[in-house]
């Protein structure tokens, strides 16, 4: 006979709450948020816990309208991990808190940058088909941490899907290449190659699979050169020294038809035939 009672009482509080304007939030003296557990709003049973979600949602929202701060945008990220735990299949909400956290602070970096990666990672798990929350899960593992590999695979699933953009094929071949993984770049490379359906896209990826030659073999050079280094306690003259020095077996052939060369500048390993090397340009992080 009670039940009902405390349903609607519980309804018309929910109603209250997600009808008022946001509140400051309660702080502990660290600086993080007071909020209850998700496991206190299991207990009030499944027909409540959206009403509750969208409640925080708003409060998610509001945070991240009115930051300034690195610190203001930390609690929206508490915010909306307490959103993501009590609806896990919430899947905008790990995007948008995802994507919206990460504050660069000039002198000390980016910050929030391991909060936003960590929640998107558990949007990926929960919600594998959200191809923008893989993008920018890929964007945070390439660009703050500079993990290539993990980029890659965290796209790899998104190839071959109808809804996916062709540059991602080409990112996923990049990001292998620049991790020295350059043989599971080639292979992707080569599938792409063989199941093109347009003369342009087999063009394209024909392209891909020289580039990524090109990069291996630049690689190999530099690895001569740091062996030479080591040995001989300075930077080599060029290549022919490598191969002199027998670092190299022999000059190497450039599949764009140009001259692999070691820039004097930086004493990296490039061709003449290309402006560019195959490789991500990221920054610091932190």
């Amino acid at each position: 006979m009670h039940r009902p009672i405390i349903a609607a009482l519980a309804c018309l509080l929910a109603t209250a709450a997600l009808s008022a304007p946001p509140v400051p939030p309660h702080k502990t003296s660290a600086g993080r948020l007071i909020l209850p557990r998700e496991e206190v709003f299991q207990i009030l049973g499944k027909p409540y816990l959206h009403a509750i979600a969208d409640f925080y949602w708003i409060q998610t929202s509001h945070s991240v309208g009115i930051a300034k701060s690195a610190a203001d945008y930390l609690v929206a990220y508490q915010y909306g991990d307490l959103v993501t735990r009590i609806d896990p299949e919430f899947c905008y909400a790990y995007q948008f808190v995802g994507q919206s956290i990460p504050v660069n602070t000039g002198a000390r970096g980016w910050q929030n940058v391991d909060e936003s990666t960590e929640i998107m990672e558990r949007g990926v798990r929960r919600c594998p088909k959200s191809g923008n929350t893989r993008l920018l899960l890929s964007f945070n593992y390439s660009h703050f941490y500079r993990r290539y590999v993990d980029a890659a695979k965290v796209l790899e699933p998104m190839i071959g899907q109808p809804e996916t953009v062709e540059f991602i094929p080409k990112l996923v071949t990049r990001l292998y290449a620049q991790s020295g993984q350059t043989d599971v770049a080639m292979e992707i490379a080569q599938a792409l190659y063989e199941t093109a359906a347009y003369e342009d896209e087999r063009a394209a990826y024909a392209d891909r699979i020289r580039e990524i030659e090109l990069e291996r073999i630049l690689q190999m050079v530099e690895r001569a050169r740091d062996q030479f280094q080591k040995r001989e306690g300075r930077m080599p003259a060029d290549i022919a020294e490598l191969v002199q020095s027998r670092d190299l077996a022999e000059v190497p052939t450039d599949p764009f038809e140009g001259q692999i060369y070691l820039s004097p500048d930086d004493h990296r390993a490039h061709s003449t035939a290309q402006s560019s090397r195959l490789e991500v340009v990221t920054p610091q992080h932190r």
